[in-house]
């Protein structure tokens, strides 16, 4: 107690600092090296190569990230965003996949993340913005046959993007109007392909809704379900972990010189290999080796001349197939809709499909030319010729007031008459590509499917295969359909036709098949017949004289339209009395005493009275 009262005043205060100097330091130095490694821990699984190499289920987003214009984007600033919650949400929910990954069970294929996705507005303009506007776009497409030539041909388009909220930089309507206008809809299913309520904000303000004539659920079951403002991830869904069709892959691969196209069937044999099923992507890319077997057997001139070309057109289809084919996760092309364009997926038909009808009968417009020009294919890398070349530069604004219909495209085929010629030339109508309207790029496609209006009430019930054509599978090249009778539009052929009655022999189920066919060497009836006599009760599956299967589906009463009343040959009356008239067989069978001819063989006793009369 002396010697601390002995002690300068503050003393203690000193000594008691040095002793906590190296405890602060230390937990300084831990909490430096804890921020620093939370920082860079943060950044490492946020990467590309952690999320993509050390996760095997997400080594196929991580092949396509490569090759995205997204590539040099770390994951997490897509998939996480800005924000300290976010962050902490993500990490709460790796710790659950981290588990799925170790236990071995998450889905084949992973399902997109699409209930924790933030609004694009958050994400996507980060580093896109919204308010600019986009010019026209040429857009070119090379496609190359499956014959021995790879016959080449070229679409171009032109993109009207349009776009911009600022309406000094805003570009005429196009693609982008749904970034200028507020759209609100009903997603059904992870990627939304099913679309039941769209609505949008009218000139008046107003909400215009717009219902699928498919709709199957009642005012307060559509109201229940969630509803989303639409953004830029609704259309641009894969912007970066896009699974490409292996045949489009292959026609870039052959436009740019990558595989030579010089080499006979490359397109056809290409996309075999690659269309195939293999077990694991190693037995696949192994796979691709079978082209060099294909050229030396059946072209050996070219095995010996072009080996280079071969191993090269090998080394690509390899590198095709490393990046659309992952069978350990399921995953190809199809596993991942595209809502982006609409040729191998509904895309922008989901609600552009002309049955979303609003309280006036009044349809989404399904006018492909909104949001691009009408598609100009020629034969190889060929220019458009002159006039074809004008329709694709044509202003939207310089179209007839006919073509800026909703339903034009839908109704094109109808309105066709002689002052289209003025402007498109004939009218072809097919895939050919030999005029403006036989045009392969827009007929002959899945998407889109158009059909009538919800208060178009067609004449005639359509069902079956009726129900699911496409109107202009019977009223092609028909300004004024009219459908009341079948032959209206499907005139009799040349040869003889029976009946009065189209449907007594074309049913619904089968009325694409013509009955003519049938009439060709139609046997005749060699028997009496009489209104009380049914046809199928000798002539059916198990009895006496089966009727052969295509006959199935004619109904009862209509067979002698068909095959007409008479006799190949006048038979014989019955020399004698019958005393049982059921009984002709007793003498008349095979082996008995009066054998009846060979070709009665399996005729039953009622029907001899229909050819023998009695003496």
């Amino acid at each position: 107690m002396k010697n601390l009262q002995r002690m300068p005043s503050g003393q203690p205060q000193r000594l008691w600092i040095l002793r906590a100097l190296p405890y602060a330091v230390g937990v300084l130095a831990i909490a430096i090296i804890s921020i620093v490694g939370a920082y860079y821990f943060d950044v490492a699984t946020e990467s590309d190569a952690f999320c993509g190499l050390l996760c095997h289920p997400n080594r196929p987003q991580y092949e396509t990230h490569e090759i995205s214009p997204h590539a040099h984007v770390e994951c997490g600033t897509c998939h996480i965003g800005p924000g300290l919650w976010p962050k902490v949400t993500a990490k709460i929910y790796g710790v659950g996949e981290l588990v799925s990954l170790i236990t071995n069970s998450y889905e084949r294929p992973i399902e997109p993340p699409v209930a924790r996705l933030r609004p694009a507005k958050e994400i996507c303009e980060q580093c896109h913005w919204p308010d600019k506007g986009f010019a026209e776009e040429l857009l070119v497409l090379d496609h190359f046959a499956g014959d021995e030539a790879n016959t080449q041909t070229r679409t171009q388009l032109l993109l009207r993007l349009g776009g911009g909220k600022d309406k000094a930089r805003a570009q005429p309507p196009g693609i982008h109007w749904h970034v200028r206008n507020p759209v609100f809809y009903v997603p059904v299913g992870p990627e939304a392909l099913t679309i039941p309520w769209v609505a949008t904000v009218g000139p008046n303000g107003e909400l215009v809704q717009y219902i699928s004539k498919d709709v199957r659920l009642s005012a307060e079951e559509l109201a229940a379900l969630p509803r989303r403002e639409m953004d830029c991830l609704d259309c641009h869904n894969r912007a970066t972990h896009r699974f490409e069709k292996p045949e489009r892959r292959l026609d870039e691969a052959l436009a740019a010189g990558l595989i030579d196209a010089s080499l006979p069937f490359v397109k056809r044999e290409g996309l075999r290999l690659l269309s195939a099923s293999y077990p694991t992507q190693e037995t696949g890319r192994e796979a691709m080796n079978e082209l060099i077997e294909f050229y030396r057997t059946n072209y050996p001139n070219i095995y010996a001349n072009k080996q280079a070309a071969i191993t090269q057109a090998v080394s690509e289809l390899q590198t095709i197939y490393s990046e659309t084919t992952f069978p350990s996760m399921n995953v190809t092309w199809e596993a991942y809709p595209d809502n982006s364009q609409h040729t191998d997926f509904a895309g922008c038909f989901r609600c552009h499909d002309d049955k979303h009808v609003n309280a006036q009968g009044e349809a989404i417009p399904a006018n492909c030319t909104l949001c691009h020009s009408v598609p100009v294919v020629t034969a190889g890398g060929q220019e458009p010729p002159a006039d074809r070349l004008a329709t694709l530069l044509a202003p939207i604004e310089q179209k007839p007031a006919s073509h800026l219909q909703p339903s034009f495209m839908r109704d094109h085929a109808f309105l066709a008459n002689a002052s289209c010629v003025e402007c498109h030339g004939d009218i072809e109508f097919g895939t050919d590509n030999t005029s403006f309207c036989a045009n392969g790029a827009c007929h002959g496609k899945q998407w889109p499917e158009l059909s009538p209006f919800a208060d178009f009430q067609h004449p005639v019930k359509l069902e079956y295969a009726h129900g699911e054509a496409a109107c202009s599978d019977c009223h092609a090249q028909v300004e004024t359909p009219r459908i009341s009778v079948c032959a209206d539009c499907h005139q009799p052929p040349s040869r003889p036709h029976f009946g009065p009655e189209c449907q007594d022999c074309h049913t619904p189920l089968g009325w694409k098949a013509s009955a003519n066919s049938w009439l060709v060497n139609a046997t005749f009836v060699p028997h009496a017949a009489s209104a009380d006599l049914i046809c199928r009760d000798c002539h059916a599956p198990g009895k006496a004289l089966a009727i052969p299967a295509s006959h199935a589906p004619i109904p009862d009463g209509t067979c002698t339209q068909c095959h007409p009343q008479g006799f190949v040959r006048q038979a014989p009356s019955i020399p004698h009395l019958i005393e049982d008239r059921e009984r002709c067989l007793v003498c008349h069978d095979r082996d008995r005493l009066a054998p009846a001819p060979p070709d009665h063989d399996g005729w039953p006793n009622e029907f001899c009275l229909l050819c023998h009369e009695l003496g």
